[in-house]
């Protein structure tokens, strides 16, 4: 199930916004077979899943600076997931389960999102949820970036628009044991979706991570400060520099992010175009 604010828009490809806005729910969930669906860029005729384009990782790891290394470029897509007790890799379907790693905990996942990989987390929606929700809120506030699926074996709308609103960009019904293929179809699709969008999309949540870890952490507090609707002036008496530093500061952040303005800058954060 994708995620979109407008459900008449002509969109491929779910969409990540603030986490307070509201969401719409596209309806009917679509139920693409696996071998229409790309994981990160198209099928092709030797992969019509297009599984193989996954990291192939070696299996459960802990952490991410040392361990968590997937044998792939940085044009790979990666999936990572936080276990449960319920909710555990090994139970996947099975052409996806060397295709995912096991991150010990959500700082873990975001540190080695934060280094310019791409791809996407699952989480276990039917566990803490309320846990999940807040940890979703606080990844927003911090502008991390990172694309998550919901994963849940309650295929209602109430699961699918708490997801929504709490930020992620995919809801995937997980199979049983004895599960019909179309449901494992469905997460297999989810995952394509989540990652094609992730890291090619227009304005992607990777180029977004991988330019705002460039910027020095005075940059960046000066970036939050101004979108926080502080003018300059109110800004430097905060931080006890002058005006001209901040004017520099953010100068070079907006340089560094490419951007020409903070307008576009809140557009490429909140994924928005600059005329909407």
């Amino acid at each position: 199930m994708t995620f979109d604010r407008n459900p008449s828009a002509d969109r491929t490809e779910p969409l990540v916004g603030e986490h307070s806005a509201a969401f719409v729910v596209q309806m009917p969930i679509n139920r693409t077979p696996a071998a229409q669906t790309p994981v990160a860029s198209a099928p092709t005729a030797d992969s019509p899943s297009g599984l193989d384009r996954l990291a192939l990782f070696d299996g459960s790891v802990p952490g991410v600076t040392s361990q968590l290394v997937p044998r792939a470029d940085a044009a790979t897509p990666n999936v990572l997931m936080l276990e449960t007790a319920q909710f555990q890799r090994m139970d996947l379907p099975s052409a996806l389960i060397d295709r995912i790693a096991v991150s010990d905990s959500w700082a873990s996942a975001s540190e080695f999102f934060a280094q310019g990989n791409g791809g996407c987390l699952l989480i276990d929606f039917d566990s803490n949820r309320e846990a999940w929700i807040a940890q979703l809120v606080e990844s927003g506030k911090s502008w991390s970036q990172i694309s998550v699926i919901a994963c849940s074996q309650n295929d209602s709308g109430a699961s699918a628009m708490a997801a929504a609103k709490a930020g992620c960009i995919e809801f995937a019904v997980l199979p049983d044991r004895h599960e019909e293929v179309s449901r494992c179809c469905d997460l297999e699709s989810a995952i394509g979706r989540a990652c094609h969008y992730d890291m090619q999309s227009e304005n992607s949540p990777q180029q977004f991570r991988s330019q705002w870890t460039t910027l020095t952490s005075r940059e960046q507090e000066v970036v939050r400060y101004c979108l926080g609707n502080s003018n300059t002036k109110v800004i430097a008496k905060q931080l006890s520099v002058s005006y001209q530093t901040i004017d520099k500061h953010r100068n070079r952040a907006l340089r560094k992010m490419n951007c020409g303005s903070l307008v576009e800058f809140a557009s490429l954060l909140y994924g928005k175009s600059a005329a909407t």
